[in-house]
């Protein structure tokens, strides 16, 4: 049976938290490792601003004509703010690149078994301990 990247993205991260829960004095590394992990639209906003200024500086150097690229990049950009659609999105998730979210998940699921919520017994008490992170 052929996963989706999204399937496989879901299955390695459950993986990971169960790894981590029967081996709890490795969570904090684990959560160290997940501060540095860059999420889609962080990798996407890097690719295309350096897309864009290699694009400039190649018009500058060699030939106008390098200005497409910068335009064609700029366009999928606004494409994928305005629609939240981008051609390079499907590659990523192959490539196992998560979303903000689901690392979030991840991160608050570590938290959650290294005993972080513990004390947690109100509704906005666990809220506002959320918003600490």
């Amino acid at each position: 049976m052929d996963l989706s990247p999204l399937e496989k993205i879901k299955i390695t991260t459950f993986d990971t938290v169960q790894t981590y829960g029967r081996n709890r004095e490795s969570i904090d590394l684990r959560l160290k490792e997940l501060s540095k992990e860059w999420d889609i639209e962080r990798l996407l906003e890097v690719i295309v601003a350096s897309t864009a200024l290699s694009g400039i500086f190649f018009a500058y150097i060699f030939s106008p004509y390098w200005l497409f690229l910068s335009v064609i990049v700029m366009a999928f950009l606004l494409l994928h703010g305005i629609q939240g659609q981008n051609p390079a999105l499907p590659v990523f998730r192959k490539w196992g690149k998560r979303t903000y979210r689901e690392i979030e998940q991840e991160r608050h699921a570590l938290k959650a078994l290294r005993g972080d919520y513990a004390s947690l017994q109100d509704p906005e008490e666990a809220l506002n301990a959320s918003m600490k992170d």
